[in-house]
C-alpha cells in the first residue's frame, strides 16, 4: 500500500509540477473524506484546462474508485496535444488557404476538429487502460470529461464543438437563460432510454433539493444518479464512438463547464443566479466551487457529498481569444514599431521608475496615481521585451526541427540533471516559442519553451546563417554578422557582413560565438519573462 501511494504523489506531484496544460481560472477545490466533516482528501481528482489563447476548455473528473488521480491527468494531457496548438495552427492554415471556398474552408475545419476530438478521446481512453494493464494495483483507471473546443471560421464567427463521457457537463448561459448542451451517462439516462423516465420525470430527479418531492421510484434513481454508465479508460470498443455536437456563438455568451461536485449537489436555477450576479468569469468560478465546498461543509442537504469540484466560466467576445491583449502604450498603437521606438521606451523606463519612487516616499500616496505609473511602466517593459524578442528570433531561428535529438532536465532530480535519454523533437510552436518533445519510448511527451531547452543543451548551438551581434573590426559599435561557415578542424567560425567597400570577411574562435549566441538566447529568455511579468501587471484589476 505503502509503494501505490508513494507512486500516486509522485506521478501527481510532477504533473503540478510542470502540467501540460494551461488553467487561467480558478484551480479545482478539493473535496472532502466525508460531507459535514471538514478533513480534505489526500489530492484533487479533478483537472481543469482554461485556456482561452486555443479555445479549448476542459474539466476531468477522475473516478476515485478507479484511480482517478492518474486517469484525469493522463487524459487532460492528451487532450491538449491534440485539440490545442498544433489543431489551432492546422485550423489557421486552412482559413488562409487561397485555393477553397469559404464554405469549403467551413467543411474542413469542422470536420478536422471533429476527428481530432474523436481521436483525442480514443488515445486518452486507450492511455488509461494501458495503465491499467501494466500496473494491476491501478485497478481499472477512469476519469469523465467534457470537453469544449472553441474555433473561429472563415466568415470569423465562432463555433463551439463540444462532447462528453460520464457526468461532467457542459452549459451555455445566453441572455438569461442557462442551457445544458450535455447529456450525463448514467442511471437516470438510461431510464430514459428504456422508457422507465419520462423527460419531466428525469427533470426533477436531478433538480430535487429533497426526496420529499419525488415518488418512490423516482427516489431510488435520485439516491443511485452518481453512477456513470461511461467513462473514459474503461470504454469498450464498440463505445468509443463520440457524440460531438457544435453551435454558433453569439458575444455575450457565457460556456460553463463542471464536474459534478457542482451539479450534483447545487440546483441549476441557483447556479444561473449566481453566474446573473457575477459578470467577472473568475469571480464567478470562485463563487460557484465555493457555494458547492459550503453544501459540502454542512452536509445536511440530501444533495450534499464530499466531492471534488469544478468550474469554467468564460464569455464569448468577438475575438477568438476570450481574455483581452495587453494595452500598448498610448503613443504607438497606431504606427510601425522600430529601433529608435524601442530605444525610447527603454529609456522611458527608469524615468517612470523614478516618478513612482518619489510618489510611494511622500507623504501623501494616491492609490490611482501609484497603479497608473506601475502599469505605465508595464506597459513599456512588455513592449521593450516583445521587440527585443522578435529582432532575437529573426537573428536567432529555431536550433531544432522535427525528428533531431536532444537533451531534457530531469526536473526531479535534486539537482536536476539531464536526462540520459534522448528525446524526440516531434513540433515546434512558432507562436508560443516551444518544442514538443518525446520520450524514445513513446510514453512521455513534453512541451518546452524554446530558449529553456536550448540553453540546456551540451555542444554548439551556432548554425550557418545565424546572425550575431558583435563589436564591429574597426569600432567599438556593436554590429550583425552572418555565419557562413563554421571549421571545425581550426576551430573557427567564418562571418561575412556588408560594408560600403564591400564585404568584410571575419574569422573568430568557435567558443567565442558560441557565447555570443548564448547570450542572444539568454537575452531572448529574458525578454519572454519580462513580458510574462508586465502581462500580469497589465491583466491585474485589482492593481
Amino acid at each position: 500500500m505503502d509503494d501505490v501511494m508513494s507512486a500516486r504523489q509522485e506521478y501527481v506531484r510532477a504533473k503540478e509540477r510542470e502540467p501540460k496544460w494551461k488553467n487561467t481560472g480558478e484551480p479545482p477545490v478539493t473535496g472532502l473524506l466525508e460531507k459535514g466533516k471538514p478533513a480534505r482528501k489526500e489530492l484533487c481528482e479533478d483537472i481543469k484546462i482554461n485556456d482561452p489563447e486555443s479555445g479549448l476548455f476542459v474539466v476531468a473528473d477522475g473516478v476515485s474508485t478507479a484511480s482517478g488521480w492518474f486517469a484525469s491527468r493522463a487524459a487532460g494531457e492528451v487532450v491538449n496535444l491534440y485539440l490545442g496548438r498544433r489543431l489551432d495552427e492546422e485550423v489557421e492554415n486552412i482559413r488562409r488557404s487561397d485555393k477553397q471556398d469559404e464554405a469549403r474552408k467551413t467543411n474542413l475545419i469542422s470536420q478536422l476538429i471533429r476527428a481530432q476530438i474523436q481521436h483525442a478521446v480514443v488515445e486518452a481512453d486507450q492511455k488509461i487502460a494501458a495503465r491499467s494493464m501494466m500496473d494491476p494495483t491501478m485497478g481499472d483507471c477512469a476519469t469523465t470529461l467534457s470537453l469544449a473546443k472553441v474555433v473561429q471560421m472563415p466568415d470569423d464567427s465562432q463555433d463551439l464543438f463540444y462532447t462528453n463521457v460520464g457526468d461532467s457537463r457542459i452549459y451555455l448561459m445566453r441572455g438569461h437563460q442557462l442551457h445544458r448542451l450535455t447529456e450525463d451517462d448514467g442511471w437516470v439516462k438510461e431510464g430514459l432510454r428504456i422508457g422507465a423516465l419520462t423527460k419531466e420525470q428525469a427533470t426533477r430527479i436531478d433538480q430535487a433539493s429533497s426526496l420529499d418531492e419525488l415518488s418512490e421510484p423516482e427516489q431510488v434513481y435520485f439516491k443511485h444518479r452518481r453512477m456513470v454508465s461511461r467513462a473514459v479508460g474503461v470504454l469498450k470498443n464498440n463505445d468509443q464512438t463520440m457524440d460531438i455536437k457544435h453551435l454558433r456563438l453569439q458575444e455575450g455568451d457565457r460556456l460553463v463547464v463542471v464536474s459534478d461536485g457542482l451539479t450534483d449537489q447545487m440546483r441549476e436555477i441557483e447556479v444561473r443566479q449566481r453566474l446573473m450576479l457575477l459578470q467577472d468569469d473568475r469571480a464567478a468560478e470562485r463563487d460557484l466551487q465555493q457555494g458547492a465546498l459550503d453544501i459540502s461543509l454542512d452536509g445536511t442537504s440530501a444533495r450534499a457529498k464530499g466531492d471534488d469540484i469544478s468550474v469554467i466560466v468564460k464569455t464569448i467576445r468577438r475575438e477568438k481569444t476570450v481574455v483581452e491583449s495587453p494595452a500598448q502604450p498610448e503613443n504607438v498603437v497606431e504606427r510601425a514599431f522600430s529601433r529608435k521606438d524601442v530605444e525610447a521606451w527603454r529609456k522611458r523606463i527608469p524615468q517612470v521608475e523614478k516618478q513612482l519612487q518619489e510618489k510611494l516616499r511622500s507623504l501623501q500616496v494616491d492609490p490611482q496615481e501609484i497603479s497608473a505609473l506601475r502599469k505605465e511602466i508595464a506597459q513599456l517593459e512588455y513592449w521593450v521585451g516583445k521587440m527585443d524578442l522578435k529582432e532575437i528570433a529573426v537573428l536567432t531561428p529555431p536550433r531544432f526541427k522535427k525528428g533531431d535529438r536532444v537533451r531534457v532536465v530531469r526536473k526531479d532530480l535534486n539537482p536536476p540533471g539531464p536526462d540520459r535519454d534522448l528525446w524526440n523533437v516531434m513540433d515546434y510552436d512558432v507562436r508560443m516559442d516551444q518544442y514538443l518533445v518525446s520520450h524514445p519510448s513513446g510514453a512521455k511527451h513534453q512541451i518546452i519553451e524554446r530558449f529553456e531547452l536550448e540553453l540546456t543543451q551540451p555542444g554548439d548551438l551556432v548554425r550557418p546563417g545565424d546572425q550575431i551581434v558583435l563589436r564591429a573590426s574597426e569600432s567599438k559599435d556593436q554590429v550583425i554578422y552572418t555565419v557562413v561557415e563554421q571549421e571545425q578542424e581550426k576551430g573557427e567560425v567564418v562571418l561575412i557582413r556588408e560594408i560600403p567597400e564591400g564585404m568584410e570577411r571575419r574569422r573568430e574562435p568557435s567558443d567565442k560565438i558560441e557565447q555570443a549566441l548564448r547570450f542572444q538566447l539568454n537575452r531572448a529568455r529574458g525578454a519572454k519573462k519580462q513580458m510574462e511579468a508586465a502581462r500580469r501587471i497589465l491583466l491585474d484589476k485589482t492593481n
